[in-house]
């Protein structure tokens, strides 16, 4: 009889030291489990006080069964652990915080990034540009991005809101605000406001740009956010997108879009049509690893090929100077870029066309057009030397207007571009936690391809009216964080 009580003790004992280490683990609290742990933890304490410790009682076929009962009790506790993390609704991914359904139906991503940066700028000639100096410096949040972003009924339905603060404006703005729905075989339809694929600089994301921000060029030819809707088709090696939208951004001497964001349907900021596309070849690589520019030490091989092309009609003269009457143009573009990604360097090139037709007898088109070369190569493990090359021609005279100074294209005295930038990127935590630093040189003067936000200042003429400015420099430094 003792044999058995202390058979059963020794079970009973086993049996409590796992089912402890079960239930004081998260998720494991299982209310059977615990009552029955309860009763046997009693009869073990009964056990105890009747018996005699001193008899020698265990032979070997019990000491088996004893084995083998631990073994089926940490078998159900590893069992319970695993599908502990099936039901789990929170949690981090490694990259983001999400709440979501135990059956996966539902999910909502929360995440953003800050962009403090220091500028200085000095240019030799700013008669003119109004309240402008020579040297101008100054800190700024150059972006604070809020975005939630998920699914809903199924994973199919996809969404994202995103809120962007910046310094000098009044208030937070909106930057995506879209809803998705993704089919079988790689298609999906896209509709809200969100950025065009047309042009590779504007379509990687501002927080894995090469530079502090992306180019001067890119900024004269992107798109902008913009309304409306997309369809696209993603197969192994290819990759086609195209949009139907409100309008797209343009920057021409015979039409200026201004802001396309959050535009009414009744806005005279709609053209009677707008279409933008994009073609994508993955010659190597992965699509996720092309999503941005850089080289990381120890990545593989990636090599990427694409086109654009955009096509817009206006048709209610609206962002026409006046100096032209009425006008409706009709613009047309074209992009090509190589993406290249190498084990600790990288390189991309492209180059871009726009022509804007005024559709008036007597007045000549505006042909624009623009490229770029930038790169980098890892000196260190979190090091990067960054180059990049940059030229554009605004067309800002077809007629033979008079040159004027601004800091937009129409009749800009400064219509072409040429400049030259070198920098450092310190990745903390690669993209996640960087400092960027770099310095700009314009061998041209800037008026069309200025941006005063982000890149160059408007040059402004000499005293006596000249437009001869040259060697504009600019200074950034930036750190940059995602969270």
């Amino acid at each position: 009889m003792r044999h058995r009580l202390w058979t059963c003790a020794i079970c009973a004992t086993s049996i409590l030291g796992v089912a402890n280490w079960a239930i004081s683990a998260p998720q494991h609290n299982d209310a059977e489990v615990v009552a029955a742990i309860a009763q046997l933890r009693a009869e073990l304490n009964e056990l105890r006080a009747t018996a005699d410790p001193t008899q020698q009682w265990l032979d070997e076929a019990r000491l088996e069964e004893v084995k083998q009962l631990v073994r089926d009790v940490l078998s159900d506790a590893g069992q319970r652990s695993s599908l502990a993390g099936e039901q789990a609704t929170s949690g981090f991914d490694g990259q983001n915080l999400w709440v979501g359904s135990a059956d996966g139906n539902f999910k909502l991503i929360g995440r953003g990034f800050m962009q403090w940066r220091y500028n200085f700028d000095d240019r030799s000639e700013v008669t003119g540009v109004d309240g402008a100096t020579n040297s101008e410096w100054g800190f700024q949040n150059r972006r604070t991005r809020l975005m939630l972003e998920g699914h809903v009924i199924d994973p199919s339905w996809q969404y994202k809101v995103e809120i962007q603060s910046t310094s000098g404006s009044q208030a937070p703005t909106s930057s995506d605000l879209w809803i998705q729905k993704t089919f079988s075989d790689g298609f999906s339809l896209r509709v809200g406001q969100f950025k065009p694929a047309y042009l590779r600089e504007f379509d990687v994301a501002v927080t894995a740009t090469v530079f502090a921000d992306r180019s001067s060029t890119a900024v004269f030819f992107l798109p902008a956010r913009t309304i409306g809707v997309q369809a696209s088709w993603e197969g192994e090696s290819f990759r086609l997108q195209g949009m139907f939208a409100n309008a797209f951004d343009v920057k021409s001497n015979y039409y200026n879009s201004g802001t396309l964001r959050d535009v009414s349907w009744g806005s005279p900021k709609v053209a009677e049509y707008a279409f933008t596309g994009r073609a994508e070849w993955r010659v190597v690589g992965t699509w996720e690893q092309l999503r941005g520019f850089t080289g990381w030490r120890g990545g593989e091989v990636g090599a990427l090929v694409g086109l654009g092309g955009q096509a817009m009609q206006r048709n209610n003269n609206q962002g026409v100077p006046a100096m032209y009457g009425d006008l409706n143009p009709f613009i047309v573009g074209a992009t090509a870029d190589l993406t290249l990604q190498f084990d600790g360097a990288s390189l991309c090139t492209w180059v871009a066309f726009r022509q804007v037709d005024p559709g008036q007898a007597g007045l000549a088109n505006a042909n624009q057009y623009g490229a770029v070369i930038q790169g980098g190569v890892f000196v260190g493990r979190d090091l990067e030397l960054i180059g990049r090359f940059e030229y554009g021609n605004a067309d800002t005279m077809p007629n033979g207007e008079t040159p004027v100074v601004a800091s937009m294209p129409s009749n800009n005295g400064y219509s072409n571009l040429s400049a030259a930038s070198i920098g450092v990127n310190w990745y903390i935590s690669r993209q996640r936690l960087r400092i960027t630093t770099d310095l700009s040189y314009a061998f041209t003067g800037v008026g069309a391809f200025a941006d005063p936000v982000a890149n160059f200042q408007p040059d402004g003429t000499n005293t006596a009216g000249a437009f001869d400015a040259t060697g504009q420099v600019l200074l950034r430094a930036q750190l940059q964080i995602m969270f």
